[in-house]
């Protein structure tokens, strides 16, 4: 089915992009004030566009997305006759912007697109891949900047203390458009490289190329610019499943056995809800690992730790990805938790989560922490009053 549903897709594509195509240039050649033979010149133009006249597609959402271009044609077909050249030049100029704002929704439009699983989980992973060796690499030129600069004051020269970043060149005065070259310098490498196992720069040898690889690979903690390109790609990663991938997926796997459409939710990866919870600890607890303690896939986080992984540890995220798990039909999973059915006042509702953090950082650990509470409350309640 969605094998169809991507070929009338592309059928609707290629004729709204034939008719613009058509039209241009007599858009262009012809004025609406010209002698025209209106007659004939209207059954041609007829005869020309009835191919483009089709039946609609079998799915709904794509046969309300060429609605107007289908009855634009369907219209000019039902002409008879035009009493003047302005009128038929208003009429394909019609058609031609029809033609126009169709094909960009056709092409734009996320939801008409129609990819089968398998489709979507290659272009994630190309995505994946693609998007962390360029955080992996992504300090490269910027550490050769730094290692020149180094050496120029070394050597007695004054290269300019500041970077422009609208040129990339270096100044002699700070702006609003600068930065000191010293911070790059402490948040930087003394010594440039690309980190990928096949690509090496033409200013090293390659034993000294493997040495400075080695040294990457067996650090503790990267420089602080690496470890903003590497936090940077976990979020970015992580959206790119929440955002994009998640409501793809819910899609290319269709309906359920009951007849309902799969809700992006739907979709779960142990993998991405590890990932998940890193972005939470970059994003709200100030980059240190809280949320993310009890990962098991994604396992170099340490409670409390600042989370900078190393560049092996990156390296090993290619290794990482789920394919497989993505691959899987989703399940309906029946509901294993609710709320209570009960009204608190905020500021007491506050005051109790404000109580078990104090316990627990883990905020996957929290509910337990309050369970164990509540059992022990009732419990101790349930004892009898010998008083």
């Amino acid at each position: 089915m969605d094998d169809d549903l991507n070929t009338q897709l592309k059928q609707w594509i290629r004729r709204t992009s034939h008719v613009r195509r058509m039209l241009d240039p007599i858009l262009t050649d012809m004025s609406p004030d010209q002698q025209f033979l209106l007659n004939s010149g209207l059954a041609g133009l007829k005869d020309a566009l009835s191919d483009y006249v089709a039946e609609p597609p079998s799915s709904e959402t794509l046969a309300e997305a060429v609605r107007p271009f289908r009855e634009k044609l369907q219209q000019f077909q039902e002409l008879t006759s035009v009493e003047r050249t302005a009128d038929l030049f208003a009429w394909l100029r019609e058609i031609r912007e029809c033609a126009n704002e169709v094909y960009l929704t056709l092409t734009t439009d996320e939801s008409l697109r129609f990819q089968t699983v398998r489709e979507i989980v290659d272009d994630f992973a190309e995505e994946y891949r693609t998007t962390l060796v360029l955080a992996l690499t992504a300090n490269y030129h910027l550490s050769r900047l730094v290692t020149e600069w180094q050496r120029a004051k070394a050597s007695g020269r004054s290269p300019g203390d500041h970077l422009d970043l609208t040129t990339f060149r270096l100044a002699a005065e700070s702006g609003p458009r600068t930065v000191s070259m010293s911070t790059l310098a402490s948040d930087s490498v003394g010594e440039p490289f690309v980190l990928t196992p096949s690509t090496m720069p033409a200013l090293i040898t390659p034993e000294s190329m493997a040495a400075l690889m080695q040294e990457a690979l067996d650090g503790d903690t990267p420089p602080p610019l690496y470890r903003l390109a590497y936090t940077q790609w976990l979020t970015s990663i992580a959206a790119a499943w929440e955002d994009v991938y998640r409501p793809r997926l819910a899609k290319a796997h269709g309906k359920d056995d009951e007849g309902n459409d799969w809700e992006k939710d739907d979709i779960r990866s142990a993998f991405f809800n590890e990932l998940r919870l890193i972005r939470n600890d970059i994003s709200h607890k100030q980059g240190v690992c809280i949320d993310s303690a009890g990962n098991e896939i994604i396992d170099w986080v340490e409670f409390g730790e600042e989370i900078a992984p190393t560049p092996k540890q990156m390296l090993r995220m290619l290794d990482l990805f789920p394919y497989e798990e993505l691959m899987q039909p989703p399940v309906k999973e029946e509901r294993q938790a609710r709320q209570l059915p009960y009204s608190f006042p905020i500021k007491w509702v506050k005051k109790v989560e404000r109580h078990v953090a104090s316990i627990e950082p883990v905020r996957k650990k929290r509910p337990d922490v309050l369970r164990k509470l509540i059992d022990e409350w009732m419990n101790t309640s349930a004892e009898p009053d010998n008083g």
